[in-house]
């Protein structure tokens, strides 16, 4: 019976991923069905301008204390790494912290995850989109050329501009949503993100 399940999966897998690939509809099913609370990936022909630069806006830089007293829930932190600020970002959904180390530099976003998209991603045809796991949960896999991510209130109000984005890997754990950006390999970050444990 598992064996069967697996095939069954695997079958799943490639067939939405080619459906995925002509069809703007099947892509909202498939991320539907991966369920990815607070993010959305869109798939379009062009990105609309936006800026590029270092200028990330990632909130009011503060101490690990203090953003997890602001959130309602533990922050995640990676195992043997040097974490070297602490960004608060009190407009994204019910308050959003993003922890950032090197080197290279590493962004880690987390925040409470709901059906009201926190993070909205636009990809163009550059853009690679993998649908797998992490530590069993659901998660989506951006790479190639840079996307577009916009950030929502709780209102699903946009909070700050769009920008550019890196690499990015996208996946829950429990209530929170988790967002890791960087210049690396899908490989490393299927690493960083096993490390992680809440505070």
């Amino acid at each position: 019976m598992i064996v069967r399940w697996t095939v069954a999966l695997a079958v799943l897998v490639v067939t939405a991923g080619a459906v995925l690939a002509l069809s703007p509809g099947a892509r909202s099913a498939l991320l539907d069905l991966f369920g990815i609370k607070g993010a959305t990936v869109t798939r379009v022909d062009e990105l609309p301008p936006v800026r590029g630069g270092n200028d990330l806006d990632l909130g009011e830089r503060v101490s690990l204390d203090a953003a997890e007293r602001a959130v309602p829930f533990r922050i995640r932190l990676p195992r043997g790494e040097d974490v070297d600020d602490v960004w608060l970002d009190r407009s994204i959904g019910t308050g959003a912290v993003s922890v950032v180390w090197c080197c290279p530099r590493v962004i880690l976003t987390q925040f409470r995850g709901s059906t009201t998209p926190y993070a909205q991603k636009a990809a163009g045809p550059g853009t690679h989109i993998e649908y797998l796991t992490v530590n069993g949960q659901p998660a989506i896999w951006l790479s190639g050329a840079r996307h577009q991510v916009v950030f929502r209130d709780e209102f699903g109000v946009i909070s700050g501009r769009p920008r550019l984005a890196r690499n990015t890997l996208l996946w829950e754990d429990g209530p929170v949503t988790l967002r890791l950006e960087g210049d690396f390999s899908k490989a490393r970050a299927l690493a960083l993100a096993s490390r992680l444990r809440p505070r």
